[in-house]
């Protein structure tokens, strides 16, 4: 959605002055498509989400005082009053798996991860 924003015709007339912070998602941030974020729409701001519908829905999430490249190559912190831990079922040892757990949400990814 950024990288569309920014190639609008014509996105330079809009008035962004109000814009200071956002949330990515959906996919990882290229380094360049995060300064121009920040350049041209003036969004310091803006962090980096990641989590599932089932978790409601962000679970991990950079913080805007982070550097652009810890923005861009991490999906950030664990948030408050969540537990993540990453196990495969058969061995009980720390797998591509993901399970979250917190005061309102209990998901688990269960079966093959590969």
């Amino acid at each position: 959605m950024f990288i569309a924003e920014l190639a609008e015709p014509g996105f330079g007339e809009y008035r962004l002055s109000t814009l200071r912070t956002g949330i990515m998602a959906g996919s990882p941030c290229p380094v360049e498509v995060m300064k121009q974020v920040i350049e041209r729409m003036g969004m310091s701001g803006v962090t980096i989400c990641y989590g599932m519908t089932e978790t409601s829905p962000v679970s991990i999430q950079t913080r805007a005082d982070d550097s652009i490249v810890a923005r861009t190559a991490t999906v950030g912190r664990v948030g408050p009053h969540l537990e993540i831990k990453i196990v495969d079922p058969e061995t009980g040892r720390t797998s591509p798996a993901r399970c979250v757990r917190g005061d309102i949400r209990s998901c688990s990814v269960t079966g093959k991860t590969r």
